[in-house]
């Protein structure tokens, strides 16, 4: 609604305590309360009371009637119908809002649940699980420590590979390789408290072909990171390129598109089927869950084509290897019925806990969405961080 220069008279749909309804119409509004939120106690009603919330129905100028009363008809008509429309639940307008609003809660889950996976399994990370079980019975909390000595809420480089994925790929949707490499350098070099041998290798191998900082093309990161694999007698079946799948698979509406892309995206560290095949599989989970609303029933029919047929009785073995860490997630994810449950039992596992809670929180917060994840688990977050998650 365009708001007309000087005093405003603003006509309210009012709900009283006691449900009735009326339109007040041409209360009049000082005009520093443009660009702010109206707030009901601020205006005169006639000491009635009545509930804090209200919706803007029209706009009217009582100076400029004259010359803008054409425009108003149109702009209050038009007005009135959009209201009509968003009232009835069956329309268009009406689906589309409740789809794009599900749609948001699914991918603000997602990147939310796998930032809070992997900052409750960083304190745990290499720790075997009797140990855990020894030290702390069981962890259901933001305790902070371990190896790294994490702050409780910080993440490891999970975290900070999945931010630079996703900025890369708002900078630059339709080829995004450059700008994730030049971020992938700029956090290398800025000393991380964790960072992956695989990751680390593949980075390092890419900077020394003497580009600088100029944005490398992914050709040369591939390039780089299959000799890395190569050279490190096919070794990069590490879980570190999995949960960089995660924002493509939200981005893009298309689905080839976005498992390909992120499979570009992880060959810039690691090219090894076995990431590969780990990769594509959480990618396409993540896009089906999204935007197909497939049930776990529809999980388990997919994941029945792939190596992870048999994952129900294969031995839980919370390892970095690409293939376990995806056996892990699955049985922490399929028996259970929410988020918390999900993540928590990921992470007790031990073992490689920082990725392997990364990517069953961002399953899981994409399964049941950002709403059903605890609210202590989002406050523990350090808020640069859910600032660049918003």
């Amino acid at each position: 609604i365009s708001f007309l220069n000087g005093d405003f008279f603003v006509s309210f749909n009012i709900s009283y305590e006691k449900n009735s309804m009326f339109n007040k119409d041409f209360i009049p509004i000082n005009s520093k309360k443009i660009g702010m939120d109206i707030n009901i106690d601020n205006i005169d009603l006639g000491n009635k009371s009545f509930k804090k919330k209200i919706s803007l129905l029209s706009i009217k100028n009582d100076n400029l009637e004259k010359k803008y009363k054409q425009k108003l008809k149109v702009l209050n008509r038009k007005q009135s119908r959009r209201i009509e429309i968003c009232k009835e639940n069956k329309t268009k307008l009406g689906k589309n809002f409740y789809k794009t609003q599900k749609k948001i809660n699914k991918i603000k889950g997602a990147l939310y649940g796998a930032i809070i996976g992997d900052a409750l399994g960083a304190p745990l990370e290499f720790m075997p699980q009797e140990q855990i079980k020894a030290q702390f019975g069981k962890v259901t909390e933001m305790i902070g420590g371990g190896w790294l000595q994490v702050q409780p809420g910080e993440g490891t480089d999970e975290t900070a590979l999945l931010l630079a994925t996703a900025y890369g790929i708002m900078k630059n949707p339709e080829n995004p390789f450059a700008e994730i490499g030049k971020n992938f350098i700029k956090w290398a070099i800025s000393r991380p408290k964790d960072i992956s041998d695989t990751t680390l290798r593949s980075i390092d191998k890419t900077m020394s072909k003497g580009h600088g900082k100029h944005l490398i093309p992914k050709a040369r990161w591939q390039e780089s990171a299959g000799q890395v694999d190569l050279f490190s007698n096919r070794g990069s079946v590490d879980n570190g390129a999995i949960l960089n799948t995660l924002y493509p698979a939200l981005y893009y509406t298309d689905e080839f598109n976005a498992v390909t892309t992120a499979l570009d995206i992880t060959n810039m560290t690691h090219v090894n089927t076995q990431s590969d095949n780990a990769c594509r599989i959480y990618a396409q989970l993540i896009f089906r869950i999204l935007n197909n609303n497939i049930t776990k029933d529809d999980m388990d029919k997919m994941i029945d084509n792939t190596m992870y047929y048999d994952y129900k009785n294969e031995e839980i073995q919370p390892t970095a290897s690409a293939y376990d860490s995806i056996i892990a997630m699955l049985h922490a994810f399929m028996p259970t019925d929410n988020f918390e449950d999900a993540v928590l039992t990921a992470i007790n596992w031990g073992g490689d806990s920082d990725t392997i809670g990364a990517i069953t929180g961002g399953l899981a917060g994409c399964y049941y969405g950002y709403d059903n994840i605890p609210t202590r688990f989002i406050e523990a977050i350090p808020s640069d961080i859910k600032k660049m998650l918003d």
